[in-house]
């Protein structure tokens, strides 16, 4: 694209942008009031009111008392939290239509039970661990040892991390690991996964949190013909006890991301 059009681009948008902003209502007069809970509404109801905006607009064709928005709110918080929440009660509908259209998922065990199981064990690898020390992956290594986890952090490239020897291989750990956490590119998820199953581990989690991820279908494949208990498609942050509201966030976004690639294969277990 030329300069010339780039800028023309630009001051396009920001024409529009201005038109749109003209048209939009005007000040909330009631901002930072008291709502009937003794104070402003903020992000979290904004959230919860935009979940179940389909619902209260319907009650409200027949209720004049019942309001979809809350005017008595703190603002752009929960602005914010009813925008997000209107999102993912649109996204619900579309994920459901999204399975109705599926074939059955094969039986297999829940993935809440799936989930306990693996974070029961004690002695874990995170196969993938970061050089960079503000990496994610070493974010989370440090979290999980925090928390009392054995962690044994396995990379090619390092000789240790956190003050732990770090392993090339997650088949040379000793003694064994009982489950491994894949933070892999996808391309490597599968060859990380045979190394598992050659060094005995029949648990592993295919992570992800932003972005792909580490799961790969041929990965997939290869612990359901092995018959390895798999949390594929997760973070961890989301299931540790008292994570934080991001993480708990997140968790409820991605509870409503179901019908995307690696649905119904999120877990196989024996």
């Amino acid at each position: 694209m030329s300069r010339h059009c780039t800028v023309r681009y630009v001051l396009g948008i920001a024409l529009a942008g201005l038109l749109l902003a003209s048209c939009a209502p005007g000040p909330n007069e009631l901002v930072n009031t008291a709502s009937s809970h003794g104070s402003a509404a903020g992000f979290w109801q904004g959230l919860w009111h935009g979940i179940i905006a389909p619902v209260t607009f319907l009650i409200s064709l027949f209720k004049k008392s019942i309001n979809v928005y809350e005017l008595r709110n703190n603002g752009a918080w929960y602005n914010f939290g009813f925008l997000l929440g209107g999102c993912i009660s649109l996204g619900r509908g579309a994920a459901g239509r999204g399975r109705s259209r599926r074939q059955p998922e094969r039986p297999g065990r829940a993935p809440s039970e799936a989930v306990k199981e693996f974070l029961a064990q004690r002695r874990l690898a995170l196969v993938g661990v970061s050089r960079q020390p503000a990496d994610f992956s070493r974010g989370l290594f440090r979290e999980l040892l925090r928390r009392g986890y054995d962690m044994v952090p396995v990379n090619p490239a390092m000789p240790e991390v956190e003050g732990r020897r770090c392993y090339a291989r997650v088949q040379d750990i000793e003694p064994p690991v009982e489950g491994a956490i894949l933070m892999t590119p996808p391309s490597q998820t599968e060859a990380a996964v045979r190394d598992c199953l050659e060094g005995g581990i029949r648990r592993v989690w295919l992570h992800r949190g932003v972005g792909a991820g580490a799961v790969s279908q041929a990965a997939l494949a290869l612990c359901t013909a092995n018959n390895l208990l798999v949390v594929a498609g997760e973070c961890p942050y989301m299931f540790l006890p008292d994570a934080g509201p991001i993480h708990r966030l997140h968790r409820l976004l991605r509870r409503h991301d179901s019908a995307g690639p690696d649905a119904g294969a999120r877990v196989q277990a024996p």
